[in-house]
């Protein structure tokens, strides 16, 4: 998967089909070692993720399995959402906004790294959308 390092400007064409706004700001583009400690996610900023992967703003050519789980299967990852729902993971992305109106975009993978390896997405995030523990 392609790797960009939190908040910087996701190239025109990005990574997915139909690329990213122009201007958008990564987070969740991961590569070895780059998860740092496992911190929480708010609960109110996981749900927006939830929302934004329910409507993606375009699909990779191929899909992505966690990097981080050694036994993951050769398939997309299911996501159990905090409305009992579910989502397959890895092969589109997703954008949200900030509250200075920023775009920022993701691998919808970033529910799999939040919830099951204690990714935090970038600090505009958190505060536009809830505390972090």
């Amino acid at each position: 998967m392609t790797v960009y390092e939190d908040g910087t400007e996701v190239p025109e064409g990005g990574a997915v089909v139909g690329g990213p706004a122009v201007g958008a700001l990564a987070f969740g583009w991961l590569g070895p070692g780059d998860l740092g400690p496992p911190r929480h996610c708010p609960d109110s900023l996981l749900r927006v993720l939830e929302d934004a992967a329910r409507s993606p703003v375009g699909r990779t050519r191929g899909f992505h399995r966690c990097p981080f789980c050694p036994d993951a299967e050769f398939w997309l990852t299911r996501h159990q959402t905090t409305d009992g729902s579910e989502l397959w993971l890895g092969s589109a992305a997703i954008e949200v906004r900030d509250r200075s109106g920023r775009t920022w975009q993701a691998p919808n993978l970033v529910l799999h790294y939040v919830t099951a390896h204690g990714y935090l997405p970038p600090a505009p995030l958190v505060e536009t959308y809830g505390t972090a523990r």
